[in-house]
């Protein structure tokens, strides 16, 4: 492809003469005067430019460079003489013309005459031409080639960097001459080993990567003045722009070949079947993959984003999106949720994350349950209080006071506005330091404000209390804190519909704010007390209102999908009617209601039955392509021929597999059978928490309750104690293989805090300080390898053979 190109460019160059060309109407209004140096010919406004296949004027002499063999010269093409324009006596002159970018740039509509002037430049040396191929035309097969080249030069360079650490400092330390020890003079250090250059610039470009800096964090003095202390060497090289770019594409190339490898491996397992959580417009936690960061986009519209996401996918990746997401999720915002349905194969799935931030903080009058701008205030207020103790000297005597009256010891939090589960924590530890709080400003120093202390009220304080206690239930489920790694969307349901249930009850246990404390006082270990919910305040009366009508329309109707998630998990799918039952006092009660929930159950049900199904179906045809490929053919009985003979000797009959059996009618009944007998299916969960536990006094008094005279399953202990999906590995793929291939999909849902994939299509980028521009694509690499170094120490294999290291990851 390479030689092709160049022997077809090259041919292009020495006809230059011979091309046809093209003639441009010159504008109307008046053209600067280009001057083409030791040229008499002026071009004017009143003349008719005559230009080649390229663009550029017939009268300026361009050739492919005679003697330089690389390829890149067969877009960057020599004048015949030096070029200037303007009519300056300093005009700069130009040697060379980019007959690439000149095309490009003449072709497109109303280019004036003098556009092919914007690709002159001086190129002294090849590497000056191949810069500008990479940074300019990636796309190009030359571009292609030299940065690839690249990548692969910059991998064997960080190896060699990295692995060179150990060997460095034990080699120059054995080898120190001790015979002039005597000669040093006292006091004197003597430096035994240090980095060389190679090392640091490899380990530069890993912190600015792993901390998300730009490049022009280290051009400045300061930093050159730290590295030449630190070396010891005034001529330190620092990392140049060209290295750091190299590394960084070197690093995420690497990123996108192992998350293609996990997409293709994942989508294998499940036979090639739907199995992607894709979530829109949401920044990503630890635990998932981002794959992508549009930094710019020029239109919301849903239809044109959708394109974005799964065209841009596929330029990275290499992978179809569209084909692998099974589950949908995006903000609330009612163009977002247009988005989801777009993928029409797709399951969407409601977004839980700002219940807790509209039932609290918002005060729009259209959120159901009325207007509550109190809220918005309290949080202000407490927000305040903390964040007052951030200096040394007020964090010192606040521990002082704690110490003095025997009271729990507690430092400021570190306040996240943005995460609303953060602000039920700060009233919580509000809440548990108020008698240190109140102790404090009773006595302050000069230096203290009051007033910071006197704003939040009894009755302030009465608020937050209540609050507090009608919101945590919901707040444990959305701070990441709580939620495990291996915790699945089953749990997160059964555990989200208790939360949902308490908050229909007719009592709440807010905070003793008066209770005794201890140094060992905690948020769980502080008393509560028990009210009415008739009883509460004014403010948290309607902040009950507000969350019960958010819970109602997005969290607490029970869809057939959960059903389906809630049938796939051994724990769960015999306790489905208790799940999903609704409490007493919701308002779905009574003969309509208990209709309802059995006939989401058993939409549920055949929901199951049918992704069962396709599910069966794919496995034997992934079975049946096996077989065939191991010439496992049945034979052509037409082509047999008849034997009369008695002679012949002959063995016992043919016996062929029943092509009737794998009817499509066949495998529908036989997938039905599977299920049935996996609806039925009963595990000794004692003995299996037995065996995955570390603790050998494991009981079946721990997973069991009695309620109503009857002894039943918890399954509260049994998600404290069993892991499903190692007993799925070990166990449930053996006896039911097509139900552990759907529990794969279903169980690690977009509602879990389990291993999950996520695409951000609008997510912005904080620029720091320091970043004065803005590099599109190379913005999406650093904050896609900054998001996912966590992730990526799972899906890398375990190595060291041609190493890019990324926050101690072994990227090969």
């Amino acid at each position: 492809m390479t030689t092709q190109m160049r022997s077809r460019s090259s041919g292009l160059a020495s006809r230059a003469g011979s091309l046809p060309v093209k003639t441009l109407n010159p504008p109307s209004r008046s053209r600067k005067t280009v001057v083409a140096v030791n040229r008499p010919s002026i071009l004017t406004s009143d003349s008719r430019v005559r230009v080649d296949t390229y663009g550029i004027p017939v009268k300026v002499h361009h050739y492919r460079q005679l003697g330089k063999r690389d390829d890149v010269w067969d877009i960057a093409h020599v004048l015949s003489s030096p070029y200037a324009t303007g009519d300056d006596d300093d005009a700069e002159c130009f040697t060379h013309v980019r007959v690439l970018c000149a095309l490009r740039l003449t072709s497109r509509r109303n280019a004036s005459e003098d556009a092919w002037e914007g690709t002159l430049r001086k190129f002294n040396h090849t590497s000056n031409v191949k810069d500008h191929l990479v940074a300019k035309h990636s796309s190009h097969p030359i571009g292609k080639a030299e940065a690839t080249k690249r990548v692969k030069r910059v991998r064997r360079q960080l190896e060699d960097a990295f692995s060179q650490v150990p060997g460095s400092m034990t080699t120059d330390m054995t080898s120190v001459d001790h015979s002039t020890k005597g000669s040093m003079k006292q006091g004197a250090l003597k430096k035994l080993w240090g980095p060389s250059n190679m090392q640091l610039r490899a380990y530069i470009a890993k912190w600015l990567i792993n901390d998300g800096l730009p490049y022009n964090t280290v051009t400045s003095e300061s930093f050159r003045s730290l590295m030449e202390v630190a070396t010891g060497k005034p001529d330190v090289v620092v990392l140049s722009a060209q290295t750091f770019n190299d590394v960084l594409a070197a690093s995420f190339l690497r990123f996108r070949e192992v998350t293609k490898r996990l997409l293709e491996m994942e989508y294998t397992s499940v036979y090639k079947r739907p199995f992607l959580n894709l979530m829109h417009d949401m920044w990503a936690a630890g635990l998932d993959v981002a794959l992508l960061v549009t930094v710019f986009n020029e239109s919301h519209d849903s239809g044109v984003v959708q394109k974005k996401i799964s065209s841009r996918i596929v330029v990275l990746y290499d992978v179809d999106i569209g084909c692998m997401a099974h589950f949908v999720m995006s903000d609330t915002a009612p163009a977002a949720r247009k988005l989801s349905k777009l993928y029409e194969d797709a399951v969407p799935v409601d977004c839980s994350m700002h219940v807790l931030n509209l039932c609290l903080v918002s005060s729009g009058r259209c959120t159901p349950g009325g207007p509550f701008p109190e809220g918005a205030n309290l949080v202000k207020k407490t927000r305040d209080l903390n964040n007052y103790f951030k200096t040394p000297q007020r964090v010192e005597r606040l521990l002082r006071v704690q110490q003095h009256y025997g009271l729990p010891e507690l430092s400021a939090m570190v306040d996240r506005d943005t995460r609303m589960a953060s602000t039920v924590t700060l009233f919580q530890k509000s809440i548990l330091n108020y008698p240190a709080l109140k102790a404090y400003f009773q006595r302050y120093e000069a230096y203290d404000d009051p007033t910071v202390f006197a704003r939040l009220s009894k009755e302030n304080w009465q608020t937050i209390v209540q609050c507090e206690a009608v919101t945590h239930m919901l707040a444990d489920l959305a701070r990441i804190e709580v939620q495990r790694e291996d915790q699945i969307s089953s749990e997160l349901l059964v555990l989200m519909r208790l939360a949902c249930d308490r908050l229909n009850a007719n009592q709440f246990r807010p905070y003793d704010v008066d209770a005794l404390r201890t140094p060992r006082t905690t948020a769980r270990t502080l008393p509560r007390t028990i009210i009415d919910a008739t009883s509460l305040c004014a403010s948290a009366a309607i902040c009950l209102g507000r969350i019960k009508a958010q819970v109602q329309k997005r969290l607490a109707n029970v869809s057939a999908e959960s059903i389906v998630v809630l049938f796939l998990d051994p724990r769960t799918k015999d306790f489905i009617d208790s799940v999903v039952q609704c409490s007493t006092d919701s308002p779905g009660t009574g003969d309509a209601g208990m209709t309802e929930e059995k006939g989401v159950i058993e939409e549920g049900r055949m929901l199951l039955r049918r992704s069962h199904s396709a599910v069966f179906q794919a496995m034997y045809a992934a079975a049946h392509e096996v077989h065939e490929s191991a010439g496992e053919i049945s034979p052509n009985l037409d082509l047999v021929p008849s034997m009369d003979d008695d002679d012949m000797l002959c063995g016992a009959p043919l016996t062929l597999e029943d092509a009737g059996r794998w009817s499509l009618s066949s495998l529908h009944q036989e997938a039905d059978e599977v299920l049935d007998r996996w609806l039925s299916h009963n595990v000794s969960w004692v003995q299996v928490a037995v065996q995955q536990a570390d603790d050998k006094g494991m009981t079946a008094e721990v997973m069991l309750v009695r309620r109503n005279g009857t002894v039943r399953w918890s399954l509260q202990g049994l998600f404290k104690h069993v892991d499903v999906c190692q007993w799925f590995k070990k166990v449930g793929a053996k006896h039911f293989p097509s139900v552990a291939a759907l529990a794969r999909v279903w169980l690690g849902r977009v509602s879990s805090n389990s291993f999950q994939e996520r695409v951000f299509s609008t997510g912005g980028l904080i620029m720091s300080s320091r970043r004065t521009s803005t590099d599109n694509e190379r913005d999406e690499m650093q904050v896609l390898l900054k998001q996912n170094s966590s992730a990526i120490k799972r899906m890398e294999p375990h190595g060291r053979s041609s190493v890019v290291s990324i926050d101690n990851v072994q990227v090969s």
